[in-house]
């Protein structure tokens, strides 16, 4: 039986993600179910954050659900739904594939699993979802940031002029500078293209995680100027995910790491993490 988290239970989900993923402190749980609230996307989703796993009135079982709402190209809301930070205590891990099949059961929406392990990415395929990406990159911004610019430039979102990007898509990512991350534009040919990076640590060095782009042929091709930028704001790397096929490019390619999993939606050439847990967290 699953139970919707809600102010009743928060802190009994807390309590087993704490126990659970002991690698992070209870105040990271804490903060990242705060940050689910304050950022609004599951109240507009009319989604729960998250669910229980209850063995009668004792919780076994938790997952994180980030939510957010996209408009499809028929002009159609459509929820994206993150399946994230999820733990069942060892007794009662069978259950796993069936709370997972209870919690993907819209057709419309569109859910992802960003951090899956290798037996959960068994489970997802059984389920219905696919790879959305083959590795990651790790793009070394020093040796990207030499070269042409093909006329591109980046600027902040906020500096973009009113009618350059959808008001929606503007207030979506600049509600995420709350959390980390740098709500930018690209312009090419004069058309403005929106980007998302995540701030990030490696090692002690500072870098960003690429969470909304769309188009990776694109960004490609304008790297130099992007990373130019986000070395002018003291980032040296930026992460970012592989597609099939796909050559690392100015830096170190991780084929089969770090995989994603979708059901739904169109991931191709386009990265859309927006309100998940890889832009609202701090992993």
């Amino acid at each position: 039986m699953l139970r919707a988290i809600d102010t009743s239970n928060e802190a009994d989900a807390i309590d087993i993600l704490a126990r659970g993923l002991a690698k992070r402190p209870r105040a990271f749980w804490q903060t990242c179910l705060a940050r689910l609230h304050r950022f609004g996307g599951n109240a507009e989703a009319n989604t729960p954050v998250g669910h229980l796993l209850m063995d009668g009135s004792t919780p076994v079982g938790v997952v994180l659900t980030p939510a957010s709402v996209r408009i499809d190209t028929n002009g159609r809301q459509q929820r994206l739904i993150n399946m994230s930070s999820w733990y069942i205590e060892p007794e009662h891990r069978w259950r796993g594939p069936m709370m997972l099949r209870s919690l993907v059961r819209d057709p419309d929406a569109v859910y992802t699993d960003l951090t899956p392990t290798d037996s959960v990415q068994k489970i997802l395929v059984a389920l219905g979802f696919k790879p959305i990406n083959a590795g990651e990159s790790i793009v070394i911004l020093p040796r990207a940031a030499i070269g042409s610019g093909h006329g591109a430039r980046l600027v902040a979102l906020d500096a973009v002029p009113e009618h350059g990007i959808p008001a929606r898509t503007r207030h979506l990512l600049s509600q995420h500078t709350d959390y980390g991350c740098l709500a930018l534009a690209l312009e090419v040919d004069g058309c403005w293209h929106p980007l998302l990076f995540k701030s990030c640590e490696r090692r002690r060095i500072p870098g960003v995680r690429l969470v909304c782009c769309e188009s990776h042929t694109l960004l490609k091709r304008c790297i130099a100027p992007i990373a130019r930028y986000l070395l002018s704001r003291g980032k040296l790397f930026l992460i970012r995910d592989l597609e099939p096929g796909e050559e690392a490019g100015f830096g170190l390619a991780r084929p089969g790491f770090a995989l994603k999993y979708a059901k739904g939606g169109e991931f191709l050439d386009r990265t859309d993490f927006v309100g998940t847990e890889l832009s609202l967290f701090d992993l």
